[in-house]
């Protein structure tokens, strides 16, 4: 199985490594062993390179050394059963399915769990068994064989397509997501602005209520002194109509008197 690294490695070889995933994915399968190579010269010990260069190797019909490079990797990491598989598929391929099953089921042994080492036992057992019952030759199996592999190729493809399905669906929802999120930035810049307007709204009414309640006081004790002038003033205005109607008498008074 094709592991994909997403990721670049710190390494000082990682230039190499991720140069060697980008010849990779284009199907470049001879710059890419060249890259790993290098790569692995400088950090022998990365068992998943060595699993990569087992698959360009693959690609490039030399069988032999992608068995070297796979076996390489399970040395350095002896319970990883996706090597064990790609040691089965190389000697599937090179018309060996007895030893091909032997490592399907140590893959199984290390990963109970493994789907893939369980659907490869069952086709290279079916095929071990067709071949015992027909008597067929070598030339027989090795068809039936790489009819086996088309079909897990195939299969392959389309899991494929329907990755690339997926990748185009993430691209659009993250155009999606980096829309909404400008749209998040601009109320978020509204939010700010109106905000801001309430607190200076709010520092205003503050001010004018500090400066109303500081002439409280004064406005409170003066209040009794007013209400005692304007005491005062009623007493002499009525005084003062008193004397009014004191003299409007007296001078009714005279004028009765001149006639």
């Amino acid at each position: 199985m094709l592991k994909l690294k997403l990721f670049g490695s710190a390494r000082p070889g990682g230039n190499l490594r991720s140069k060697g995933d980008e010849a990779r994915d284009r199907r470049d399968w001879r710059a890419a062993a060249d890259l790993y190579r290098r790569h692995l010269e400088e950090e022998p010990g990365d068992a998943a390179i060595w699993v990569q260069l087992g698959h360009c190797l693959k690609e490039l019909g030399r069988r032999d050394e992608a068995e070297q490079a796979y076996l390489r990797a399970l040395a350095l990491e002896p319970q990883n059963a996706d090597t064990c598989i790609q040691l089965g598929h190389v000697e599937k391929l090179n018309g060996r399915p007895e030893q091909a099953l032997a490592w399907y089921r140590k893959a199984l042994a290390v990963d109970p769990a493994s789907e893939p080492a369980r659907h490869e036992i069952t086709i290279t057992t079916e095929l071990l068994r067709q071949d015992v019952s027909a008597g067929s030759g070598a030339s027989d199996l090795d068809e039936r064989i790489a009819a086996a592999v088309e079909k897990r190729i195939a299969a392959l493809a389309d899991q494929i397509g329907a990755i690339r399905a997926v990748a185009v669906e993430l691209q659009r929802l993250r155009r999606n997501v980096e829309g909404l999120d400008g749209r998040v930035a601009q109320l978020q810049a509204s939010a700010a602005s109106a905000e801001a307007a309430q607190v200076a709204t709010r520092d205003a009414h503050a001010e004018r209520l500090s400066a109303l309640e500081a002439r409280t006081p004064a406005a409170q004790h003066g209040f009794p002194a007013l209400l005692s002038q304007l005491s005062e003033l009623n007493a002499h205005r009525n005084e003062i109509e008193l004397c009014r109607s004191r003299i409007e008498a007296v001078e009714k008074t005279i004028e009765g008197t001149g006639h």
